[in-house]
């Protein structure tokens, strides 16, 4: 989303850009004072863009260094105080408003500290219950996505912020396994993200996902934004007709207004990257101990999994054992390969076509890279072997099966 540019024709439409500046303004102070919240308006001088902020009773007492950043406001609702991840979030089908999952905070803040894959399994197992349909099915697939890129070898903290990306402009209505809310440490960034007002926020450095972190730019948070680390909110105009370079000289000299009424420090930019830089450096031996652990985990489920969907060409555990000493492969993969045999020995027995025409097939499919986002076609090549291609070769086989009795 980008500023809109139209034509100030008159004094009126300038006193209507004002006039909806003012009924946001409004609209908010109704809502702090709904929720007991004290708040400091002041009026931003020669401000275009924002014309009023109103200061929170910022309320950190940590000692952690602290980060700030903004998001874009679309909603001026209660909403505005429940800025939570899209794994704490459920909505049913066409409704205006989401289910804050309470209940899972300490699962969602588990997973965000330790990513691993059991802590993902808990904090499945704490919302299942509270999904619509539609967010089960999107959870299943967002899981076997994500176990296939660990198993690919991505840790489980890269898979998770890669899954952020799927979700543009951030609603709140959205919902998913992903346990961050994206903000950014770039104020015209996050302008253009929000149509009713921008939030001005003070973040403790530990808050923010490292793996995302920069001076300038789009960056996650973990689980919620508290409302006590709210610095201020700015409710915009809506129709502009101001040139890039003023939009930004207007956004940044609204910053300097507030910047003098806030009495505690943030980290410079320059800091702000080399912080980050440490935590990641640190964050990255941890992923690489959890990851074996992770790949192991992952393995004794899909196994479980593979065993229950193939009841009728389960492998016996014999030749799975052979194919793990013949293939010096690990179990999944034996049983996976196993299985293609199996599916393989049926296709060539009803088309009369050999192994090396059936790998030279391609299926109607693409595997995507997450670090490169580069996709490339599958064939039902054995030695690549996926639960993917396993399901569209028992539908090809079946296919194959039901042509013959046909004919």
């Amino acid at each position: 989303m980008s500023f809109q540019e139209y034509p100030v024709s008159s004094i009126e439409h300038q006193v209507d850009y004002h006039a909806d500046s003012i009924s946001k303004l409004k609209q908010i102070q109704d809502l702090l004072r709904q929720e007991g919240i004290s708040t400091q308006t002041i009026e931003i001088p020669h401000g275009t863009i924002f014309k009023h902020a109103i200061l929170f009773p910022y309320q950190y007492t940590g000692s952690e260094p602290l980060v700030r950043a903004y998001r874009g406001i679309n909603q001026l609702d209660t909403s505005l105080l429940q800025q939570v991840s899209y794994a704490l979030r459920s909505r049913e089908e066409n409704a205006d408003s989401i289910q804050i999952l309470e209940h899972a905070r300490q699962e969602v803040a588990l997973l965000t500290s330790q990513p691993t894959y059991k802590n993902l399994l808990k904090y499945i197992e704490a919302v299942w219950p509270d999904l619509t349909d539609k967010e089960i099915r999107r959870l299943q697939e967002d899981l076997e996505s994500i176990e296939d890129d660990v198993l690919s070898g991505f840790s489980l903290r890269l898979c998770l912020v890669h899954k952020t990306f799927g979700f543009t402009g951030g609603h709140y209505t959205d919902t998913g396994i992903p346990p961050y809310i994206s903000v950014s440490t770039d104020p015209i960034e996050a302008t253009n993200y929000g149509e009713k007002g921008l939030m001005i926020l003070d973040l403790p450095l530990s808050k923010y996902e490292a793996l995302t972190g920069k001076a300038k730019g789009e960056i996650s948070v973990k689980g919620d934004i508290p409302k006590e680390w709210i610095v201020a909110v700015l409710p915009r105009t809506t129709l502009l007709n101001l040139k890039k370079e003023e939009q930004e000289k207007d956004i940044n000299q609204t910053l300097r207004v507030i910047e003098t009424k806030i009495p505690h420090k943030v980290l410079e930019e320059k800091d702000v990257e080399e912080q980050f830089k440490m935590i990641r450096k640190q964050e990255e031996k941890d992923d690489l101990k959890h990851h074996e652990e992770d790949i192991r985990d992952i393995q004794t489920q899909r196994i479980k999994r593979l065993f229950r969907t193939y009841t009728d060409l389960t492998p016996t555990s014999e030749e799975i054992m052979r194919l793990q000493k013949q293939e010096s492969i690990d179990a999944y993969t034996a049983t996976k390969r196993a299985l293609y045999d199996i599916l393989a020995t049926q296709y060539e027995k009803v088309t009369g076509r050999s192994r090396k025409e059936l790998e030279e097939f391609m299926i109607f499919d693409t595997v995507c890279d997450p670090s490169t986002y580069i996709t490339q076609d599958l064939y039902y090549e054995r030695k690549v072997v996926t639960e993917t291609m396993l399901k569209k070769l028992a539908q090809l086989v079946t296919y194959q099966e039901m042509r013959q009795k046909d004919m």
